[in-house]
């Protein structure tokens, strides 16, 4: 598979007096051939977005940069055809308002400054590819052929974009077609997904083998600490942390109770050594009397943990040992068994009716 060198792509761009007939030619040597069969998943809303330009900017321009925008990154993604994908249908982005109960999917987003532009272009989009609104599932068992209009085939469904690009690239997977899916999108989401990706910034090619990602510790330069990542990883962990972005609550906080096993101090530390191994610092074997002491010790200092904030730094070290998307899921589910009762009553605000909830009911949503 041929990646994009963008140090060598740099390279060519530096010389300015370079003619633009032999820079264009340079860096089309730099792409990808093209693969027949390959379709490139591409994140609609997020184009549109991208190409709506300032207020005031001439929609025509912004069609003009909206064609190049998917041209560029079909010929980069060495993709045959471009799936473009936009959310739509009946506007719950595939029940995810309807899901969120303890707080608005997204609510903090309501009223947000969008490109003029917007709107306009998008219906163009719509129109100018020939898209057709239909359920993903009906799409997927139809394969949608038809609708193609050149090389682009637009689909606005009922559910969010990212649930059409993956399951679009699973069905690809499932035929063992791993060569012909690839996704494009901002979304960091999408790197829950395995397979080939393209990046949507730097236009590099790349293969992601195991879908779980990974998460470490980032610190902004005013001194916030942040948790950074991609793939099943970042969102497991996200599950705890909560998403501004969404307004996704997480969890306030590990239980005490949970505090205590996860992020003992350094006293409780030592006392659970000296019952387990039977000895003191020195190395010298306890005594029956020294082994009472430890017990009762490590039951005054459970009593006495706090609970602990479901932070970044604090979730990341929950989360540390984690490699599988199993072992991640088993963590945060007994995190939220720890801080939620059974039996808890909850207001749905779209029916205005009392649940009964569990845990997991609130991890769910």
């Amino acid at each position: 598979m041929a990646i994009i060198n963008l140090a060598e792509l740099a390279a060519k761009v530096a010389p300015i007096e370079q003619s633009t007939e032999m820079l264009v030619e340079e860096i089309e040597q730099l792409l990808p051939d093209m693969v027949v069969g390959r379709e490139l998943h591409m994140d609609g809303d997020s184009a549109a977005y991208k190409c709506s330009g300032k207020d005031g900017t001439p929609l025509s321009v912004c069609k003009k940069r909206f064609r190049e925008f998917v041209e560029d990154k079909r010929k980069a993604s060495g993709a045959e055809f471009v799936n473009l994908c936009f959310t739509g249908g009946d506007g719950t982005k595939g029940g995810r308002y309807l899901t969120a109960v303890t707080q608005g999917y997204q609510e903090k987003r309501v009223g947000t400054q969008r490109p003029e532009n917007l709107p306009a272009l998008r219906a163009w989009a719509l129109n100018e590819y020939q898209g057709k609104a239909m359920d993903a599932h009906d799409f997927l068992e139809s394969e949608g052929y038809n609708y193609f209009t050149g090389n682009v085939r637009v689909l606005e469904t009922s559910e969010e974009a990212d649930d059409t690009m993956t399951q679009l690239h699973q069905v690809f997977k499932d035929r063992g077609l791993h060569d012909l899916s690839v996704i494009c999108a901002e979304d960091k989401d999408l790197f829950m997904n395995d397979g080939l990706f393209l990046d949507w910034n730097t236009h590099e090619l790349r293969d992601c083998p195991t879908p779980y990602g990974h998460i470490e510790h980032y610190q902004t330069p005013s001194g916030t600490n942040k948790i950074i990542g991609a793939g099943k990883a970042f969102f497991f962990a996200q599950l705890l942390t909560g998403d501004t972005a969404d307004n996704i609550p997480g969890l306030p906080y590990f239980t005490a109770a949970l505090a205590a096993t996860y992020f003992p101090t350094a006293d409780l530390l030592e006392q659970k050594r000296r019952l387990t191994e039977q000895t003191m610092p020195s190395g010298k074997a306890l005594t029956s009397s020294q082994s009472a002491a430890a017990q009762k010790k490590i039951g005054k200092l459970v009593r006495a943990t706090k609970s602990k904030s479901c932070g970044p730094v604090a979730v990341l070290e929950y989360l540390q040992s984690c490699r599988t998307e199993r072992e991640a899921f088993v963590k945060v589910l007994e995190a939220y068994c720890s801080y939620y009762g059974k039996d808890e009553e909850v207001l749905n605000p779209h029916t205005n009716e009392t649940m009964i909830w569990q845990p997991l009911d609130f991890l769910l949503e």
